[in-house]
């Protein structure tokens, strides 16, 4: 589906599989396979497309593709991926990946980014109070960076003199000045904690060509195929996903609540065999264009999770499902730090958590890959919006499209991924928009 849309949102994928699309409902096979695409900055198709790109994380710490958080890349003087932004020493929520955050972006960029927030009616994001936050945590390491030279000199002369007196007066005067760094150093520690939670909440910054309004503004680009008509004579009878499933016995939602509980499901027969093949169809066609296939882990850190900008704002109830590695009402370990995981809500995650803390040299760009893996979605607060059949359901199989270029290469990208699910779609016979 090719649209424009103004929900701020980041991937782009299109939808196969057992499902009928929402939007076009008719013709366009819809929801349990998805092929997915990832770039420097990207997009979604599904059922309306939002561009939206952004400068603020580094590569090497940040590799993500998500509705709240893209990567930027940038060549150093030695042809590597990174760039000058500021990395927390003490992230209380992060273990093994430190957020970067361009500050000095943001401060340069402070009116555009605080039109961006109001467009995107974001409404916990202060761009205003970061640059305060982060003006005086420079100050602050400053004072700190001062006092710690003086320091370092007061204990030279105390090494140096001979005067018992004179002595004296320099420990005091080290004495002092290590309360004050000490003092320094904590305040230092709670404008840093305060400057990297409030800088997260700056949403990504978004594409020129994205129109800023409703839904009712968006226009379509383009539609491939003819969509079916069951008004015409001699048109063709449409079903709906479910009525086509019971007929030929595809799916078990009714076992499956049992099971699990509702919007799970069991593919049968033929269903199971169409899932098989259009994850098999899907990557050895996007192998035979060169990208590397990939079998991805379905559990990781929350952390990296999180880093992928997958996390509530605004009040928002968490989407995700979080995995309990101890029973439940069991004495925990006493660890204050115990690593907490979580189920992945799409394969983008842990393929961007493999370039997590690295420095890709710019010589191995573009990297392709092809993901598998299964995706988990809480679906918390969905009821009453379009639940039928495999809609909004918990688990779903998907194929992605994942990419690390540099911001050069970005839309050049992109429109080949583009160009790769057309190819896609048209082979299976799909009408789409």
């Amino acid at each position: 589906m090719f649209s424009s849309y103004r929900g701020f949102i980041i991937r782009q994928r299109f939808y196969l599989s057992l499902g009928v699309s929402p939007s076009i409902r008719g013709f366009t096979f819809h929801q349990g396979f998805h092929l997915s695409s990832f770039t420097g900055f990207s997009f979604r198709l599904s059922p309306f497309t939002k561009i939206v790109s952004s400068n603020k994380y580094n590569l090497k710490n940040y590799t993500t593709s998500s509705t709240n958080s893209t990567s930027s890349i940038s060549n150093n003087s030695d042809n590597s991926i990174s760039s000058e932004k500021h990395q927390t020493s003490n992230p209380s929520k992060f273990m093994f990946l430190n957020p970067h955050l361009n500050y000095k972006h943001f401060i340069s960029n402070s009116s555009k980014i605080s039109e961006n927030i109001k467009n995107r009616n974001v409404k916990d994001a202060n761009i205003e109070l970061v640059n305060s936050l982060y003006t005086t945590f420079c100050n602050l390491t400053t004072q700190i960076n001062s006092k710690r030279n003086k320091r370092n000199e007061t204990t030279k002369l105390i090494k140096q003199t001979k005067l018992e007196e004179l002595r004296e007066k320099l420990v005091e005067q080290a004495r002092i000045l290590k309360e004050e760094i000490q003092k320094a150093e904590l305040e230092l520690e709670k404008v840093e904690k305060e400057m990297i939670q409030e800088g997260l909440k700056i949403p990504n910054d978004t594409h020129h060509e994205v129109i800023v309004g409703g839904e009712e503004l968006a226009k379509v680009v383009k539609i491939v195929g003819v969509p079916l008509d069951s008004t015409q004579k001699g048109g063709n009878i449409i079903k709906d996903h479910m009525t086509i499933a019971r007929e030929l016995d595809l799916i078990d939602l009714e076992s499956a609540s049992n099971v699990t509980g509702t919007s799970w499901y069991y593919l049968r027969n033929a269903g199971a065999l169409l899932e098989l093949a259009l994850i098999q169809y899907a990557i050895y066609k996007v192998i035979s264009k060169g990208y590397i296939p990939i079998i991805t882990p379905d559990v990781v850190k929350t952390e990296y999770s999180d880093g992928c900008g997958f996390q509530p704002r605004d009040g928002e109830v968490s989407q995700n499902y979080f995995v309990i590695t101890s029973p439940i009402g069991s004495v925990g370990t006493g660890n204050n730090q115990e690593i907490s995981f979580t189920l992945t809500g799409t394969a983008e995650i842990p393929l961007a958590g493999i370039y997590s803390n690295k420095v890709i040299p710019s010589s191995k760009l573009p990297i392709r890959m092809v993901g598998f893996g299964r995706a988990f979605r809480a679906e918390a607060g969905s009821r009453g919006q379009d639940t039928k059949g495999l809609y909004r359901v918990h688990q779903f199989s998907k194929v992605e499209m994942f990419c690390l270029t540099s911001p050069e290469e970005s839309e050049e990208m992109l429109k080949e991924i583009v160009n790769i699910q057309e190819e896609i779609v048209k082979d299976l016979g799909l009408c789409f928009r």
